[in-house]
């Protein structure tokens, strides 16, 4: 019996020995494992582009391991880097370990990159269209900027037509006209440049048009004892044209100098040799407008007699534009008057009649010779050679050409009788 139990609490110590062995053995089996995320993990991003709006962005995250995929804040923990501005952001992942029984340890960290791009901005002009008329003061051409605190920046693309104020975006008429206005703005930190641009209109002054009939009704034509009047034209039985018969009209666009609202343009222009000069005749020529005027002041000669202080001139001017362009000093002091053209021989007539019954004269300029004459680059041009001269008997006054006539006829409103020639 004693050999029995004895073999028993043998075989109970060598089965406890076994078994003590065993677990040693499993033990070490079971010892936990790190794994580095830096080297074995995969991370993807749910979006890897924003556009900048002031605004941290955070997009999702996921890790995964031997295509394990891991818990947030279980198995690691993320922080974002750089995530509110333009430029490249980060995503850290860092190695957690909550269950601290876990066999698997994670270690180390790794780095996610994602991109927040310049958001796109747009400038919106206060008008869609702008317009006004030449002679109006400046005035504003505003734009907005929807998003950012940039300056705009404003051009104009017809500099002849309106000039703008490249930060205040004022504008100021130059001439008639169309012009395109562009505010822009630069590239910034968090935008993109932005332009946008709007038409402006600029519109020729209408041609505020000054009726004479009245001036004319009054006239004193019988103010010279030996000057016949209309009626006694008429009672003669001699044709001609009452002055009322015509539509005379002033087109404001022309700033005739001599005039009391020239004055002060006259002067710091140089348009006018002197104050005396008044205008008399004038008449369109192919593209221009010309108007005839002589000196009033008065020189006294040795013998007591008595002369024009400066010489007559011709004013020229842009037709469509009323822009004066130049002086034409005639090689006369007498006083000219009215002026004609004759389109068909192209040339043009002045009347030039002196002080006293002799010497008087129709002068006549070519066209080609006026062309020439404004071509020059002088403001005040004096040329003798510019004009002829053919004597007449009586003082013209005023001359018209009559294109359907043949041959020529110059029809003429003297001061003692009308003339043909």
């Amino acid at each position: 019996m004693k050999s029995k139990i004895y073999i028993f609490a043998l075989m109970t110590i060598l089965f406890a020995s076994f078994m003590i062995n065993t677990n040693i053995s499993f033990a070490k089996k079971t010892t936990t494992k790190k794994v580095s995320l830096a080297k074995k993990a995969k991370i993807t991003l749910s979006k890897t582009s924003y556009t900048y709006n002031g605004k941290k962005k955070k997009p999702g995250v996921t890790v995964k391991v031997n295509k394990k995929k891991l818990k947030k804040n279980v198995n690691y923990k993320i922080t974002y880097k750089n995530n509110k501005v333009v430029g490249k952001a980060s995503v850290i992942i860092k190695a957690y370990n909550k269950n601290k029984k876990s066999k698997i340890i994670y270690t180390g960290s790794k780095t996610k990159k994602f991109t927040i791009k310049k958001a796109a901005r747009t400038i919106k002009f206060k008008k869609t269209s702008y317009s006004a008329t030449v002679g109006d003061s400046a005035f504003s051409i505003l734009a907005t900027l929807s998003k950012g605190t940039s300056k705009i920046q404003y051009t104009s693309g017809n500099t002849s037509v309106l000039k703008i104020n490249k930060t205040t975006g004022l504008a100021t008429i130059v001439g008639a006209g169309t012009a395109k206005v562009t505010a822009k703005v630069s590239a910034g930190k968090y935008y993109k440049a932005a332009s946008a641009t709007t038409l402006v209109t600029i519109n020729k002054k209408p041609q505020e048009i000054v009726e004479t009939e009245k001036n004319i009704k009054n006239f004193n034509y019988n103010n010279d004892k030996n000057q016949a009047t209309y009626k006694d034209y008429i009672a003669s039985g001699i044709n001609v044209t009452n002055l009322l018969a015509y539509n005379w009209s002033v087109l404001s666009k022309f700033k005739i100098p001599g005039l009391v609202s020239t004055y002060e343009d006259d002067i710091a222009t140089n348009m006018i040799e002197c104050e005396n000069m008044i205008p008399q005749g004038s008449c369109y020529v192919e593209d221009y407008m010309l108007v005839t005027a002589y000196c009033n002041g008065h020189d006294t000669n040795n013998d007591g007699t008595v002369d024009q202080k400066h010489k007559s001139v011709i004013y020229v001017f842009d037709k469509e534009s009323g822009q004066y362009l130049q002086t034409l000093v005639l090689d006369t002091y007498s006083h000219v008057g009215g002026l004609t053209y004759d389109t068909k021989k192209k040339n043009i007539w002045i009347c030039s009649p002196k002080t006293d019954s002799s010497n008087n004269q129709l002068l006549l300029i070519t066209y080609e010779r006026l062309k020439n004459a404004i071509a020059q680059t002088k403001k005040i041009l004096q040329d003798p050679n510019l004009t002829e001269s053919f004597e007449i008997f009586n003082q013209p006054s005023t001359v018209a050409y009559d294109p359907n006539s043949e041959p020529l006829i110059l029809k003429m409103i003297l001061k003692c009788m009308p003339m043909n020639m």
